[in-house]
């Protein structure tokens, strides 16, 4: 199967619209259509239900999109790979569910740079299940997960700790939880232990302003707004203007962040030499 049928389907999927999805490949809207319609011919169902401004998945789409993406990491990492051997070069994926790549882990990454120089390092974040099918499948030589692995061949390694806690912009004479979570109150999607921890100390808590699973986008509205929202302490420091201050009396969530690796994989030390880089890493 030609790849570019699926970076194609990836970009309709991505941008709902053929059109766009034409500018971005920077091909013909005709020539997209092409490629959909041979798409669904080689696999004999249809992906994508056609409405007039209105482009969605099928069930059969959906079910695609997570062997797509697989199909095109994979084929990126071996021409990575093959053109790397030329120059001697190693190369070393990290991948890590939403929430874990903070600006202390930039840092980290920084400073793995600078000690391996000879190694290519390549950094994505995907949803907790992913990462680990990702693993299995060969994508990741590196998974970063609060959850620890079911498989026999992965090994698990903690590394360090997320501790979340209630932050706020709002003058300290307004600085309480129950104040904070009525004022422009930002709850971000930390997974389902954060979810029921949430339920379970704030249960009258009024709907939030914002949903997000990006703890970025969380910061930036609670310093643009006086608002509020579980943050990792570490960010606190760094945070823009203006200051984000903890809720000290606000419960903390904490979670282990473990390092997850194929125990038989062709370049364990260069890994086992990452990971102790990473220990004891606070986010």
């Amino acid at each position: 199967m030609d790849i570019e049928l699926l970076k194609t389907f990836l970009e309709v999927k991505n941008t709902r619209h053929f059109g766009h999805a034409a500018d971005n490949l920077f091909l013909t809207q005709a020539a997209v259509s092409a490629r959909i319609r041979h798409l669904e011919e080689l696999l004999g169902v249809t992906l994508f239900s056609r409405g007039r401004n209105n482009i969605q998945l099928t069930s059969e789409g959906e079910r695609l999109v997570l062997h797509a993406e697989t199909v095109l990491l994979a084929w990126s990492r071996a021409y990575q790979e093959v053109a790397l051997e030329t120059n001697q070069v190693r190369q070393v994926s990290i991948g890590a569910r939403y929430g874990i790549w903070t600006s202390v882990m930039h840092s980290h990454l920084l400073a793995l740079h600078e000690r391996l120089p000879d190694v290519a390092l390549r950094a994505e974040t995907y949803p907790a299940e992913t990462v680990i099918n990702m693993l299995m499948d060969r994508t990741l030589d590196i998974a970063l997960s609060h959850e620890a692995p079911v498989f026999r061949e992965l090994e698990c390694t903690p590394i360090g700790q997320l501790k979340l806690v209630l932050a706020t912009t709002l003058p300290r004479s307004k600085r309480n939880a129950e104040t904070a979570l009525a004022s422009n109150y930002v709850y971000v999607d930390w997974g389902s232990q954060f979810s029921r921890f949430h339920a379970r100390t704030f249960p009258n808590a009024p709907p939030p302003a914002l949903r997000t699973n990006m703890s970025s986008t969380a910061r930036e509205f609670v310093s643009a707004s006086r608002g509020s929202a579980y943050l990792p302490s570490s960010e606190l420091a760094i945070a823009s203007q203006p200051k984000i201050f903890r809720v000290t009396e606000a419960p903390v969530f904490e979670r282990p962040i473990n390092a997850i690796y194929r125990a038989g994989s062709d370049c364990i030390e260069l890994i086992r030499d990452i990971i102790a880089h990473l220990d004891g890493v606070e986010l």
